[in-house]
């Protein structure tokens, strides 16, 4: 942008504040246009932020120069800004599901178990499995079994409720977080899941078509204060294991222990 002090004298400085003030025009580079004479405004210009200055009269070769300038630096802050924000999304998410990763859920359950206590409100996990993953990489390849967990997400996405936590833990398994969520919620969703993948068949690369299923354990807190990370997932994962080794594609609850008992 470029602002002169000879349209609206201070109130163009106080224009060019408020462009500083907003978060969309924060970043705007700002040109003034002033005179030697005008120093204190000049320094005023500097404190609020204005990036550069030039003086009457105009040449316009050096304004040019200025101008170009002020747009490299934009363009090369913004490039910095991007590879921030990509190197942070990296870190926070699965490149192949573009899910949450199993550190973004470790940073965040811990959190979500303290303030369920602090409420008194249950929390459901659920331990999602692709059932015979491995034999599908054997059969078909990695490639279609990346495709497999790339549509496995998808559809989970679409089942998982807005203020639940969906991560990929690893593998082919999956983890899904549900604040504020009963057995009977947990139950409801976990079959959901389960039926979305075993309705319709999965596309494969080269056309064919997959049937897969899922395998599911759920994981409940009692509404009340001192469960850990590792009971919920302990919980879940040994139903996980219940449902694999009773048949696979269905739904097992975890047993979890009760905390005012073992406090009494």
């Amino acid at each position: 942008a470029l602002a002169s002090l000879y349209v609206h004298g201070k109130d163009t400085l106080h224009a060019c504040s408020q462009l500083r003030s907003h978060e969309k025009t924060r970043n705007l580079p700002i040109l003034l246009v002033a005179d030697e004479n005008d120093e204190a405004l000049l320094v005023k210009a500097l404190e609020i932020g204005l990036n550069d200055y030039i003086v009457r009269p105009l040449d316009a070769y050096e304004l040019r120069a200025r101008v170009r300038t002020q747009i490299r630096r934009l363009r090369y802050q913004q490039g910095l800004r991007n590879s921030f924000e990509q190197s942070i999304s990296l870190a926070l998410t699965d490149e192949l599901t573009k899910l949450y990763n199993r550190r973004y859920f470790n940073s965040h359950i811990d959190s979500l178990l303290n303030q369920a206590g602090e409420q008194h409100k249950s929390i459901a996990l659920l331990m999602v499995d692709i059932d015979h993953f491995k034999k599908i990489n054997d059969t078909y390849g990695h490639d279609e079994g990346d495709k497999v967990l790339q549509d496995v997400a998808k559809r989970l996405s679409q089942v998982v409720r807005d203020c639940d936590l969906l991560a990929r833990l690893g593998g082919e398994e999956f983890v899904v977080v549900m604040p504020d969520a009963r057995v009977g919620i947990g139950l409801q969703v976990a079959e959901r899941l389960r039926q979305s993948i075993e309705s319709d068949p999965f596309i494969l690369l080269s056309g064919g078509h997959l049937n897969v299923t899922i395998s599911v354990g759920l994981g409940c807190t009692r509404g009340e204060a001192g469960y850990t990370r590792m009971d919920l997932l302990k919980a879940a994962d040994e139903a996980l294991y219940k449902a694999k080794h009773s048949g696979r594609n269905r739904v097992v609850v975890g047993n979890l222990v009760q905390k005012t008992a073992v406090a009494s």
